[in-house]
């Protein structure tokens, strides 16, 4: 008899959606304090599965220095030292309404390997510094100078077990931006693709044509399951932890497919065999075509043609996705780089189809279809909207939600509503063999 994964106690996502505040929004309000509420909103007899990332270490954390959003785009601002801290759960990171969008099972972790112990990772007290960091972030991260590292180290030990600040709390640090070579190789394909589509006006660049994001909101150097022979130090998780943790952050609150049906992607990059299998658990009976078996090997997923389907908008239209399975970039390059042009391949075919289309206007891809007020309204604004002129209603209507009038909005409800559809239709389907035990798959939904 086949179990579902272990369930939160809590209301799920689609049984409270009671807030008039629309899912973007609504998602970096509970995402941002989601690992401290996981340590005081609970019971003191029994530790919460999701207190598993607390056991990769204190890194050296950082908040911006001036109060409130930064004024310009991007991560590199003056930055002030918040010593060695736990780390805090990560939303989508980049545009909401980008049309691509890369997936991953969880969040990397810099600072963990010890040729990266100057890495500095974002512990945002004010919810507009983290909603703009996670706008703006693309294919960086910040790192403190290596000279000035070493300086301030001195002879001390510095690892994710040792938590001696490295400097005075709350001073000024010296920061430079650390590109992240996954988020290069996103930019990679995005020039690829403009290449073989002539764009030669193009502006295409990851954060605004492609966003990142992940199945589980928490940081780690990897998704331990098993001991590492070659890292036996690292903590792995038991089968409670991990089915605890995807119950509570992917089932529960449905962090991911919240973020997923606000965003409505045209392409979905699922990088990795890890998470093609999550990706696969979860998503299977609203796949669409030649979907891949887990007894295949995925050196011939590439070659085939998969969409997620999300379902049907009030009016009728029926909104969908092209899934690309790729093995890891940077984790598996000697695979990846020889498939590389099958990737693009594909980017290429969907904007031939016109599923992807370049404005002119903006050298940026046209936005996926539904309304966005992540960076400006009524409550906060983090910066202009480039692409307001260009989304439109899943209800139809053209006009942007509203935070001042007391009730739900119809963006909010149309969400809702298909995603509901969209994990009922998992949740009945047949059993997938090899998959149905996998924490990820949506089971009694």
């Amino acid at each position: 008899m086949n179990r579902s994964p272990v369930r939160s106690r809590r209301p799920r996502a689609s049984n409270r959606v009671v807030s008039v505040i629309p899912t973007e929004i609504e998602l970096a309000i509970e995402v941002m304090p989601c690992q401290a509420d996981r340590r005081i909103y609970e019971r003191a007899d029994k530790k919460h599965p999701c207190a598993y990332f607390a056991s990769w270490g204190v890194y050296h954390s950082y908040q911006y220095r001036d109060v409130g959003p930064p004024q310009t785009t991007g991560i590199e601002h003056p930055a002030i030292y918040e010593g060695k801290t736990n780390l805090a759960p990560e939303i989508l990171s980049g545009c909401r309404k980008a049309p691509i969008m890369a997936v991953g099972i969880n969040p990397n972790l810099p600072g963990y390997w010890a040729g990266s112990h100057n890495a500095l990772n974002p512990l945002f007290q004010d919810l507009l510094q983290y909603t703009h960091y996670f706008r703006y972030r693309a294919i960086e991260k910040l790192q403190i100078p290596q000279a000035n590292y070493r300086k301030m180290l001195g002879n001390r030990k510095d690892d994710p077990q040792t938590p001696k600040p490295l400097t005075k709390i709350d001073s000024e640090i010296p920061i430079e931006p650390a590109t992240v070579s996954m988020y290069q190789i996103y930019q990679g394909l995005l020039d690829s693709l403009a290449t073989e589509m002539g764009w030669t006006s193009h502006r295409l660049t990851v954060g605004e044509d492609l966003s990142y994001g992940n199945m589980v909101g928490c940081p780690s150097a990897k998704w331990l399951t098993a001991r590492d022979k070659n890292h036996p130090e690292m903590p792995t998780m038991s089968k409670v932890t991990v089915n605890g943790i995807v119950s509570e952050c992917f089932h529960a609150r449905r962090y991911f497919l919240r973020q997923l049906f606000q965003s409505f992607p045209t392409i979905l990059i699922v990088l990795s065999r890890a998470t093609a299998d999550a990706f696969l658990a979860a998503m299977s009976p609203n796949l669409k075509g030649d979907v891949p078996r887990p007894a295949e090997s995925a050196s011939t997923w590439l070659d085939k043609r998969v969409f997620l389907d999300y379902g049907k908008t009030p009016s009728g239209r029926a909104l969908s996705a092209r899934v690309i399975f790729a093995p890891h970039a940077t984790g598996d390059p000697e695979h990846f780089e020889p498939l590389r042009a099958k990737v693009v391949n594909v980017l290429v075919e969907e904007a031939k189809a016109g599923r992807i289309a370049l404005n002119r206007e903006t050298g940026h891809l046209r936005r996926s279809l539904g309304l966005c007020e992540f960076c400006t309204n009524s409550l906060y604004s983090i910066g202009p909207c480039d692409y307001l002129k260009e989304l439109t209603a899943l209800s139809g209507r053209a006009v942007l939600q509203s935070l001042s009038k007391g009730r739900m909005p119809p963006e909010k409800v149309t969400q809702t509503g298909m995603l509901d559809k969209f994990v009922k239709q998992a949740s009945s389907a047949s059993k997938i063999e090899s998959l149905d035990t996998s924490p990820f798959r949506i089971l009694n939904a």
